[in-house]
């Protein structure tokens, strides 16, 4: 691979010469006993060296490549219209549960999808295939949700968020009493002021209203 065009007699030895046609018909073929049909396009033989194959080869350590077309369907006198490019499909084949994505080099490259995600910053998938978002934590120094969605928190005293992006969603997954809850400033709380939290781990999802405004709302407990 690639092919060319297709030889229109058999070389006798290794090194003889023979005649290639490149863009034409090849007559006086055995188009029948293959199993070809008339019109069927004859790719390059994965499987055996100078074939033919009526199928295109599959998986992706083989190459695609359209050699030409089944004019006349005949045991001795059947034809074929050649049209060798002289290169392989642009488009590879893609195994079950693959991808294709572009590495560092601009390139296309195949990866299984869970594996391209662990790739990007901030995100993860577990064993069973599931996709999650990495988990961050809220300090005392600070909170920039520029970084990311999920966050966790303990008994520190939490911070103004800063950097949200207006419509960014979250959820802060609280694992014990913060010290204290920021008040009069970006967060907002149901009601005007923080819940009172007894039993953890706690969800507290939030939405990004503006730079300016973070929108808390109630906690979601007996969660696991």
């Amino acid at each position: 691979m690639p092919a060319f065009g297709l030889a229109s007699t058999a070389a006798a030895s290794v090194g003889d010469d023979v005649t290639i046609v490149t863009l034409g018909t090849l007559t006086n073929l055995d188009t029948d006993t293959p199993g070809y049909s008339l019109g069927d396009t004859l790719y390059v033989s994965a499987t055996t060296a100078g074939g033919l194959t009526n199928s295109a080869p599959t998986g992706e350590s083989n190459l695609i490549q359209n050699i030409g077309k089944v004019q006349r369907v005949h045991a001795s006198t059947g034809s074929v219209k050649v049209g060798g490019a002289g290169r392989a499909s642009a488009t590879p084949n893609l195994d079950n549960g693959k991808i294709f994505i572009g590495n560092a080099s601009n390139q296309s490259v195949t990866s299984t999808f869970t594996t391209a995600l662990d790739n990007q910053t901030g995100i993860g998938t577990s064993g069973n295939g599931q996709v999650y978002l990495d988990e961050q934590t809220i300090t005392a120094g600070g909170w920039d949700l520029s970084t990311g969605n999920n966050w966790t928190v303990g008994a520190v005293a939490i911070p103004q968020p800063t950097n949200g992006v207006a419509g960014q969603t979250g959820v802060i997954r609280v694992t014990a009493a913060p010290t204290s809850w920021p008040a009069g400033g970006t967060l907002k709380y149901p009601g005007g002021t923080p819940a009172v939290l007894s039993a953890f781990p706690v969800l507290i999802p939030f939405y990004v209203k503006s730079s300016t405004e973070v929108l808390t709302g109630s906690p979601i407990s007996d969660i696991t």
